[in-house]
């Protein structure tokens, strides 16, 4: 019997989120590329495992500096490769400002090679395509320091935030876009607001640095508030 495809996608959800998933230090949610569906991960309640390749570590250390002594990763050398594709993307319009792009990556790092996925996101919804199971959409559970230390960092940069051409991005429209928008395949829930549902543990504010944070990154008046006081 052939279950209608609304089903299909509950009982998939079902059987990749919740209770049954092991939450801990060095466990991942979501592990590799399925190929029948592009560049959507796979539902993958795995161990973390290290890189295969040189160059991928080459790229951690470049644009994900907090994750580049990290032995273990939950993205594959393919997840690696497409994250620095992405996130180049916005280089050219955050370099500017060091501090906003430093934390405008962290906060896609995290989400795609943290060794604690499962601490802090969970799988929201799958599909399957071909007989692959496909991750396409995620709740990503953010400490309301580390979602606005990103925000207030960026800000100045509503192309970025929000697709607007003028004017500011309120914080809910930032991750309200950032989450769902016509470039994104896999949609994204963000959950800042305290106090965090258990069983998650949020990403901390201290992976933030302020925009007017003394260093390489540090931004000009033009584009960080707290650099004109």
């Amino acid at each position: 019997m052939k279950l209608p495809s609304f089903l299909v996608v509950v009982l998939l959800v079902g059987c990749t989120t919740g209770d049954s998933v092991v939450r801990k230090p060095g466990m991942c949610v979501m592990y590799d590329v399925c190929k029948a569906k592009g560049d959507l991960p796979c539902p993958s309640n795995t161990p973390a495992k290290p890189l295969e390749e040189d160059k991928s570590k080459a790229i951690i250390a470049e644009i994900c500096p907090h994750l580049s002594e990290e032995e273990l990763l939950c993205c594959s050398d393919s997840q690696v490769a497409a994250l620095k594709s992405q996130t180049d993307k916005a280089k050219f319009m955050l370099s500017s400002c060091g501090n906003c792009l430093h934390n405008f990556r962290a906060l896609f790092c995290d989400m795609v090679c943290s060794p604690n996925q499962s601490e802090f996101m969970d799988v929201a919804e799958t599909e399957e395509s071909d007989g692959v199971e496909h991750v396409t959409r995620l709740s990503y559970y953010l400490s309301n320091g580390y979602a606005t230390g990103m925000y207030e960092s960026c800000k100045k940069f509503p192309m970025v935030l929000c697709m607007k051409f003028f004017g500011k991005c309120t914080i809910e429209e930032t991750y309200n876009f950032l989450g769902d928008n016509s470039f994104t395949t896999l949609k994204t829930d963000y959950h800042y607001k305290d106090p965090t549902p258990a069983p998650f543990k949020p990403r901390p504010a201290d992976t933030m640095v302020p925009c007017d944070a003394e260093g390489d990154g540090q931004c000009s008046c033009q584009t960080c508030d707290a650099a004109c006081n």
